[in-house]
């Protein structure tokens, strides 16, 4: 509605409405932004759950491992 009437309005409510005009795109970007950093967290780590799971599955734990405890589990590490 506000881009209908602001060519129309009077300079006051001109301004208003580019208020309304500008703070309704500003919070739309905010909303993507949010919603793309929410999604793209939310994939890394159902992707590294995902790693993580199936290393496991390979590796079988280090129950029956003659391995130090250190050692234990640090091929499952991504970043480590």
């Amino acid at each position: 509605m506000a881009h209908i009437q602001l060519e129309t309005a009077d300079p006051l409510l001109a301004t208003h409405y580019r208020f309304q005009i500008r703070t309704f795109w500003i919070g739309l970007f905010y909303v993507v932004v949010g919603w793309s950093c929410c999604w793209s967290s939310s994939v890394g780590f159902c992707a590294r759950l995902v790693v993580h799971l199936v290393a496991d599955t390979q590796h079988q734990g280090c129950a029956g491992a003659q391995r130090a405890k250190a050692d234990c589990g640090s091929e499952l590490m991504m970043f480590g």
